[in-house]
């Protein structure tokens, strides 16, 4: 026997979509269909474009997510898209570096990701600076700073008290010595170096010094946060300790690092924001009224090529259709820029991307 579509494959709704990474529940013989949407990273209740669909590719399901991404992602590129936030779900967090995270930032994307379960924490290091949920950081750092993702997922903290830990990881975050420069090396300074330091800490007895710029009423105090490195790291400091910068290069924990500091306002925000745009397309477009673009019966075609045409088409009604009902609900704000009122009305528990349950 043989199926119908070569071209297909088994596609399951976990793992990586082919069953290799997870129990198979259920399966289905199918194309992956992977698309790119457009949309604010922002939510306002405001809507200054409706989230569109602007790339889009077919393949066998879980053969090569992360080649699906660098194809849409080089398109958009040849068109001019300008690069911005760019979100995906744990499959491209747990992608291979070199075939995704790596091209996408060289491309001058910023990601955007969550970390499943087993990749918080700290993630790797360089020059005895640890990296943890996507930032280098002072070795000092506290561990339950460290450990504030997977205590607040175990349940051994609350929300105010992981988003203190989150707030409090900012003053252990190395600072950039130069802009980044996307595929390149760049120099990062401990918090205690540098000209300016912005911590005091004793293995940089220069940033002891007394800076008294913070006014406080009418007086002025140091009001810096002090790092406490303990007996072992004072005993050996490493290199981010003895140096006033250390060069790290672009590979160097690539799989994880991120612009945004993870479980921040900022990046959950914009995670969520985009997640929800792409899913709420995926509905749309599968709308039985209108596109129905997951009926076998409107692509009774079989192939690669014939489905990724009629699929193509029926994004692209969709998408006409979503500017239409866009236009027709907008109205002017403050400076004649046409929105679309949206009111929030999902439920949420709030906190970093992983931690949270849509509803």
């Amino acid at each position: 026997m043989a199926s119908t579509d070569p071209d297909g494959g088994w596609y399951v709704r976990t793992g990586d979509h082919n069953g290799d990474r997870a129990p198979i529940r259920k399966a289905l013989w199918a194309l992956d269909l992977h698309l790119i949407i457009a949309s604010q990273p922002t939510n306002t209740g405001r809507q200054y474009i409706p989230a569109l669909p602007i790339a889009m590719t077919a393949s066998r399901p879980g053969a090569d997510p992360a080649g699906a991404a660098r194809r849409m992602l080089a398109a958009l590129a040849l068109f001019g898209h300008a690069p911005g936030y760019l979100a995906g779900d744990n499959l491209y967090t747990l992608a291979n570096p070199v075939a995704f995270q790596q091209p996408a930032k060289e491309m001058g994307w910023s990601l955007v990701l969550p970390y499943p379960q087993g990749h918080t924490g700290k993630q790797g290091s360089c020059g005895g600076a640890p990296l943890v949920e996507g930032q280098w950081c002072c070795p000092a750092m506290p561990e339950s700073l460290v450990a504030a993702t997977e205590d607040f997922r175990a349940k051994r903290i609350d929300l105010a008290t992981y988003r203190a830990r989150i707030k409090k990881r900012n003053d252990y975050f190395l600072r950039a010595k130069e802009s980044a420069d996307p595929g390149r090396a760049q120099r990062f300074m401990c918090p205690a170096a540098g000209a300016s330091p912005t911590a005091k800490c004793l293995l940089k007895p220069h940033s002891t010094t007394p800076r008294l710029i913070h006014h406080v009423g009418t007086s002025q105090a140091d009001l810096r946060p002090r790092i406490s490195p303990d007996n072992e790291l004072i005993a050996a400091p490493p290199m981010v300790c003895r140096q006033q910068t250390i060069t790290i290069k672009a590979t160097e924990g690539a799989k994880y690092r991120q612009e945004l500091p993870f479980g921040s306002e900022e990046h959950t925000t914009i995670y969520y924001s985009l997640r929800e745009a792409q899913e709420g397309m995926h509905g749309y477009a599968k709308n039985d009224a209108a596109e129905a673009l997951h009926a076998k019966g409107r692509r009774r075609a079989h192939g690669l090529a014939q489905n990724s045409i009629q699929a193509a088409l029926l994004l692209a009604c969709s998408g006409i259709r979503k500017v239409r009902s866009f236009l027709n609900e907008a109205v002017p704000d403050a400076k004649g820029i046409l929105y679309k009122p949206v009111p929030n009305t999902r439920q949420r528990t709030p906190g970093a991307p992983g931690t949270e349950t849509v509803t």
